[in-house]
């Protein structure tokens, strides 16, 4: 592929490939080798979305085609080695979806291939190129496919796990940030009044304290009246026995 012919697009818009058309590739394991290492490369390089997604199809039975295909692919990376995406600093923070979607697109099933790309103000944070699941009756049902689609890719966003960059910079545009200099007053007030209210928690604890204090002291006053009382009563019998011992009787 060195002295190869650099091509402008990806995929050629003349001709459809399909799984019937062709002889049977002769390196399977080549073909999915140089796919997988292109679904990596996707990952950077959404212009090369829909051709990889195509080539991808055909990695069960690759066909002379496919592989033609596939070349035509590294011919465009090659006049293109140079290019990546490019992420702006000043941008603004609205998030914003575009999808469309081929109906009928595929000769082998008739199903339509959906795509989208969603923007973080001018900076491209997701895209997709998928083959619908179902047929499309019409362009008008795979236009709203495509939309469904588009709209549980934003939905992931917020019910998925994110890295620590795109979590902070979706947690900056729902205006999550840091306290102000000037409203750290109010928490400072806050705080003060906690403070305050603490010793009348102490007094409120000193008070129970010398509730159950009071409690204990009438508690033992009252056994020592009961044992007082008890002598009383045991020293007046013997005093009624030493005068009369028939009183007791």
């Amino acid at each position: 592929m060195h002295n190869s012919k650099a091509v402008s697009t990806p995929m050629s818009v003349s001709s459809k490939i399909s799984a019937f058309d062709g002889s049977s590739f002769e390196d399977p394991h080549l073909y999915r080798s140089v796919v997988g290492s292109l679904q990596y490369l996707s990952f950077t390089r959404p212009d090369i979305s829909f051709a990889v997604n195509k080539v991808c199809q055909y990695m069960h039975n690759p066909k002379i085609p496919h592989w033609q295909a596939v070349k035509r692919i590294l011919r465009y990376l090659k006049l293109t080695s140079n290019f990546g995406l490019y992420f702006s600093k000043s941008s603004p923070l609205t998030l914003s979806a575009f999808s469309d979607a081929d109906w009928a697109g595929c000769p082998d099933d008739r199903k339509s291939i959906g795509g989208f790309c969603i923007f973080f103000g001018n900076n491209l944070v997701s895209w997709g190129s998928k083959k619908q699941p179902t047929i499309a009756r019409s362009s008008t049902e795979a236009e709203y496919k495509a939309v469904a689609n588009t709209t549980c890719e934003l939905a992931d966003i917020l019910t998925k796990p994110l890295s620590t960059a795109r979590f902070n910079l979706f947690r900056s545009n729902i205006t999550i940030s840091l306290v102000s200099l000037e409203l750290r007053g109010a928490v400072k007030k806050i705080e003060a009044s906690k403070e305050s209210a603490a010793p009348q928690e102490n007094g409120d604890s000193t008070t129970s304290h010398s509730r159950t204090t009071t409690i204990s002291e009438k508690s033992r006053r009252l056994q020592q009246s009961k044992k007082a009382y008890l002598e009383y009563t045991e020293n007046r019998l013997e005093g009624q026995m030493a005068e009369d011992p028939r009183a007791i009787e």
